[in-house]
């Protein structure tokens, strides 16, 4: 008869055979554990976020409707026009069409195919240039926001002013349709095949169905963190480049500005201001001296931005000013944004 320690042995002998590092349903098993872990961990962090992202984003997308409302930029090309028709109606002697004219191609644009904007022109009397840019600020005046692209002087005497305006072209990507990020993958305890042993198995089964179970229940919160993430950075882009646009317009009219002051005061014969992202064009009739006259009646803090062009016509002096908002791509002074605020009311 076999003694007991000797029995002992030689079960634990053909149990060995078949325990849990030699069986490859337990590798697998422990395996889909390690990954079940991770999905879960990932699962309870995505969800924990969840309440927030959401207060977050629908403040953010709140402020954002609220700055685009305050300053028309919710408004379609047919409503600006009705807007600015009725301003244009309750002035004396200004009238208004729509066209559209090329735009040139931009960088910053989300596609590089030709396009064309839509732009609103007004006509009207006006004695001088001082009056007539005091009619081309009242007739773009802000809300709705529009960039004022072209002031031009009659060609005759009789003749009218122009005034182009443009529409505030700010980019904007809309997400939709966004689906949920997955977590980390990860099988499930019943794609793994069941094999004979001793090793656990069951205990491991038992443990990754249990982890399945508690990300399910973090699945909704941890699912909708994922979505809101993009869509706060998306509204987050679009209230920068409202901003941008904002800054470039209040810039671009405070050049002008300062533009209308030097030919006023150095009494030269106004031709046209043309507004662009980047720079603010002056034609007068004349030359280099005529060009020098208007240069040095500009503010010493203005002569930096100074920027020299080349061609012209003929007979045609031309100042042009930087605007250095859209060239540094920066956001403005605490004294901009005290004139950018001065410039809406």
């Amino acid at each position: 008869m076999m003694r007991s320690g000797a029995a002992l042995a030689l079960i634990g002998g053909l149990l060995s055979g078949t325990a849990c590092s030699d069986t490859e349903e337990c590798k697998e098993l422990r395996k889909a554990l390690n990954a079940s872990e991770r999905a879960l961990r990932a699962a309870q962090g995505r969800a924990k976020l969840a309440d927030r992202t959401r207060q977050n984003l629908e403040r953010l997308r709140g402020e954002v409707e609220q700055k685009l409302e305050r300053h028309g930029l919710d408004l379609d090309d047919d409503a600006l026009f009705a807007k600015l028709k009725t301003r244009a109606e309750s002035m004396k002697g200004v009238s208004i069409e729509r066209g559209s004219r090329p735009v040139a191609p931009d960088p910053q644009r989300l596609t590089a195919q030709p396009e064309t904007e839509t732009v609103f022109r007004f006509s009207f009397k006006a004695r001088d240039l001082a009056s007539a840019w005091e009619t081309a600020l009242a007739l773009s005046r802000d809300p709705p926001l529009t960039r004022i692209l072209t002031l031009l002087g009659p060609k005759r005497r009789r003749s009218p002013w122009r005034l182009e305006l443009g529409t505030s072209d700010i980019p904007q990507v809309p997400l939709t349709n966004l689906e949920p990020r997955p977590l980390p993958a990860r099988k499930s305890a019943s794609e793994i095949p069941e094999e004979f042993g001793f090793c656990g198995a069951s205990a491991l089964r038992a443990q990754i169905e249990k982890i399945d179970a508690e990300i399910d229940g973090f699945a909704e919160k941890a699912g909708e963190t994922t979505v809101n993430l993009p869509l706060y950075a998306s509204w987050r882009g679009l209230s920068r480049r409202t901003d941008l646009a904002l800054d470039t317009e209040t810039e671009s009219r405070r050049l002008a500005e300062a533009l209308v002051q030097a030919t006023l005061s150095a009494e030269l014969p106004f031709i046209g201001l043309a507004l662009e992202k980047e720079a603010v064009l002056l034609e007068m009739k004349g030359g280099s001296w005529e060009k020098s006259r208007a240069q040095s009646k500009l503010s010493p803090d203005l002569l930096p931005q100074l920027r020299e062009l080349g061609g012209g016509r003929e007979g045609v002096a031309r100042v042009a000013l930087t605007n250095m908002v859209t060239t540094a791509a920066r956001r403005p002074t605490e004294g901009e944004e005290g004139a950018r605020g001065a410039a809406s009311h």
